[in-house]
């Protein structure tokens, strides 16, 4: 039989949302932070930030103090070069200006 996953979205009527655990909590106030940081480093509220999601999970990991071998991990082979090609690139480019 196929294993669900329980249902956590808090966008969801309260009728069908399961009782996330108590270590969910503590990620909510992490993302939370993590939120705050990025519309601090942007500038803007979070539904005014354009970007790449392979971007964001790269800053979420890095946030979370992941290291190169676990954000490649997270990321995978093709975003994570994504992400160092956007690395290299806003670098020379800073360089140039």
């Amino acid at each position: 039989m196929k294993q669900q996953n329980p249902i956590i979205f808090s966008h969801w009527p309260l009728a069908t949302r399961v009782q996330p655990p108590v270590h969910i909590f503590n990620l909510s106030d992490a993302l939370a932070e993590f939120r705050t940081q990025l519309e601090r480093d942007a500038g803007e509220p979070l539904q005014n930030i354009e970007t790449s999601a392979a971007l964001v999970l790269d800053d979420l990991c890095v946030f979370l103090g992941f290291g190169p071998a676990l954000r490649a991990k997270v990321l995978g082979q093709p975003a994570a070069t994504f992400v160092e090609q956007f690395a290299a690139t806003t670098i020379l480019i800073e360089e140039v200006q």
